[in-house]
């Protein structure tokens, strides 16, 4: 594990015998970008910044590439002026955890609980290197993912942030992304990821974010450590504490964990940082002050507010002697080393590296096309009745649900805002509602759609669609008390039991961070999909109802079950023997989609279509 303490460190004790005192204790400190002017950087040599959930340049709300580029510019070159031997760069920071959702117009990927249905490490290979060529883009060198969690309660609010309830899964996955990332060049080097959380964080009592974990070792070894062991295979340069506890201990001030086991016993030697503001959470410690976290082995601190206060405790700390010399220097070795393993002492700032200011990295025609096939390859068929999928030989549509045409809901949290909340279309102009996608199908195929108003007066439609949501959400914000679909889906469900048209067929698609009980949507719909958040391309989603892209080449289902799908709040857990559909479950149909000659490219006019 780890990417070479003895032979790679060796530059960066060069670096280190250069700095003063104060460099070196500002390279234990993280502050976010609202709480910060990069003329601030002058006289504060912090080790890192961060743009946080809810945090643009400038202060604005939402910011494009240009905006990013200029800004990470902007910190670079302020801090150059700080007045030193020698110039140690800032790393900027970013929860790049589906894409580059911090990017007005960028592609967003599907969140992980859709790629975990997809199963598909290569697929997950390729979303991580774009996610890495999209923070190049930016100016960023780091992104905090990705999470190797496994959520053992579907009421915690992060599930979606969970690959599987399949440890194993998570092992492959988190490693596949985090290869990914790191594949990405960056001058001399290669952008940053980040395993998160460590550890235990999926397995809190009640699922409860950021609560308590209780277990013993072999548990916490055999389920919630292999992913870190996989991202540690894949030489995983950081690694963040955990808000969590585990047997009532919290991870950002536990010895044991993080000096013992995961940099001694698993040799770790990259930068184990801290969480937003986590170390005050410790006894004894308070967002400006706490030595308790860094003794414990946590390298960098996460101070978005009070970072310049937290300097100078920290720098008081080592006077007296609360952090010895020995832990400072170890600390900023593994900060040194991650900044050369990024490209950071490159003559060559972030702003000016090759793919820099790349808006295709972003938006461009392959990375949407890869988007699509995340989208398509994550989608679950759980019931099929009928053949009512794929849709064919029909005149019209009715839908009903608002989440079909909103990114707010197709994206989920983590997307231009913390809690995906607030957005609009002109947001995403390379972006494509489901609504939309299922509209440009229908002008093909000459169906007509009706879509809310219009289609409550619809009196006998071919085939009904009902979106069932939740609204978006991040962390704790989604813990439920109870799991079940909120209470806006109930409306929806009451028309879906009225219709009672035989004749026309009814589809069910789910939106949502989690499997959700919804026993009456299984039964009186003909055809249910799990569609989770996919992201920005809700064009994928539309493939696989029509059974094919809009050239007609046959789609089928891939998608398998990631977590247990429960048939009441009392079944919450993969252990719950009390399922609707086992982990794994998923259905495929007969593709019937007839192949069209008139979308041929081949000089003899030959049609040549294998289905995907």
């Amino acid at each position: 594990a780890g990417f070479g303490f003895q032979q790679s460190f060796y530059p960066a004790r060069q670096y280190l015998s250069a700095m003063t005192v104060e460099q070196k204790v500002g390279q234990l400190i993280i502050a976010d970008i609202s709480s910060l002017t990069p003329a601030e950087l002058e006289d504060y040599p912090l080790g890192a910044v961060l743009a946080g959930g809810n945090s643009a340049p400038a202060g604005q709300r939402f910011a494009n590439m240009e905006t990013w580029l200029e800004f990470s510019k902007d910190i670079y070159e302020a801090s150059a002026r700080f007045p030193a031997n020698v110039h140690v760069p800032p790393l900027f920071g970013i929860d790049a955890i589906h894409g580059h959702n911090n990017v007005e117009g960028a592609v967003i990927f599907p969140h992980n609980i859709g790629l975990g249905a997809a199963n598909d490490p290569e697929l997950v290979e390729a979303i991580g290197a774009a996610t890495g060529k999209a923070l190049i883009a930016a100016g960023q060198d780091w992104t905090f993912a990705p999470t190797v969690a496994v959520a053992e309660d579907l009421t915690w609010g992060r599930s979606y942030e969970s690959f599987s309830s399949n440890p194993n899964h998570i092992r492959t996955l988190g490693a596949a992304f985090t290869r990914g990332v790191q594949s990405v060049s960056a001058g001399s080097g290669h952008i940053l990821a980040t395993a998160k959380h460590f550890i235990g964080d999926g397995g809190t009592q009640d699922g409860i974010d950021q609560g308590n974990a209780i277990m013993p070792e072999n548990e916490l070894v055999d389920r919630h450590a292999q992913g870190f062991f996989g991202a540690l295979d894949a030489d995983v340069a950081t690694i963040m504490a955990s808000y969590s506890s585990w047997n009532g201990e919290k991870l950002h001030g536990h010895q044991y964990l993080i000096n013992g086991v995961l940099k001694s016993r698993l040799a770790f030697d990259g930068i184990v940082v801290g969480d937003w503001d986590a170390h005050a959470q410790l006894d004894g410690c308070i967002p400006s002050s706490c030595s308790k976290a860094i003794n414990a082995g946590v390298d960098m601190l996460m101070a978005p507010t009070e970072w310049k206060e937290l300097f100078h405790s920290l720098l008081r700390n080592v006077e007296l002697g609360e952090i010895s010399q020995a832990r400072l220097d170890d600390a900023v070795l593994r900060i040194l080393n991650a900044k050369i393993r990024a490209g950071l002492f490159d003559a060559i700032p972030p702003y000016q590296r090759d793919g820099a200011g790349d808006v295709t990295a972003l938006s461009g025609k392959n990375v949407r096309s890869l988007a699509r096939s995340a989208v398509r390859a994550s989608q679950v068929l759980l019931k099929n009745d009928h053949e009512t999928l794929p849709i064919r030989n029909i005149r019209n549509i009715s839908i009903y649900g608002d989440g079909i045409d909103d990114f707010g809901t197709q994206l989920g949290g983590w997307s231009l805002t913390w809690q995906g909340d607030g957005l609009y279309k002109s947001l995403f102009p390379h972006g494509e509602t489901i609504l939309d996608a299922i509209k440009t199908f229908a002008e093909r195929d000459n169906i007509t759609v009706a879509f809310g108003e219009d289609a409550q007066h619809e009196k006998m439609p071919d085939i009904e669609i009902y979106v069932f949501d939740e609204a978006p959400y991040a962390e704790y914000y989604g813990d439920l008390d109870k799991l079940e679909l909120p209470e806006h889906n109930s409306e929806l469900i009451e028309r879906l039991i009225a219709s009672k048209n035989s004749n026309t067929r009814k589809i069910a698609v789910f939106l949502t961070g989690r499997p959700l009980p919804a026993d009456d949507v299984f039964e009186h719909a003909d055809a249910v999909v799990a569609s989770w958040l996919p992201g920005s391309e809700g064009g994928g989603v539309a493939d696989l109802l029509f059974g094919q892209t809009l050239d007609g080449r046959p789609l089928n289902f891939k998608g398998r079950l990631p977590f247990n799908w429960p048939t009441s709040d009392a079944c919450r857990s993969a252990e719950c023997e009390n399922t609707k559909f086992e982990a794994g479950f998923g259905l495929k149909f007969k593709n019937t989609v007839p192949l069209r000659a008139a979308h041929s490219t081949h000089p003899r006019g030959i049609v040549n279509i294998v289905a995907e």
